[in-house]
């Protein structure tokens, strides 16, 4: 009975050995897997970073293309006035030389 007693214990404490050695193995692997997971949320912070950058570059050069568009639109019609006031000018001459003209005849 002694024997079968002790033997009982010696499985016991074989277990306990074994249980704690998993257990530590356990803590190790979920120690990795917290820093893994660390690491790919530092990464996917990175990720994003650069896409909001990449979208801010974005916003500001459609804000330049658009402040281009406008700047190049008004130029046209700067351009279209001052033709019109050109051909104004040209026709003024013109009728001011005739008028001259008649009137020195």
């Amino acid at each position: 009975m002694e024997l079968e007693t002790a033997l009982m214990e010696m499985v016991k404490q074989d277990n306990r050995r074994e249980l704690s050695a998993k257990f530590e193995q356990l803590e190790r692997d979920v120690a990795e897997l917290e820093q893994a997971l660390a690491h790919k949320q530092e990464q996917e912070n990175a990720l994003l970073q650069v896409l909001m950058r990449v979208e801010q570059e974005q916003r500001l050069t459609e804000d330049a293309r658009r402040f281009a568009e406008q700047d190049a639109q008004a130029q046209r019609y700067a351009r279209d006035m001052l033709l019109k006031c050109f051909r104004y000018c040209s026709l003024l001459i013109i009728l001011i030389s005739f008028i001259a003209s008649v009137e020195m005849e």
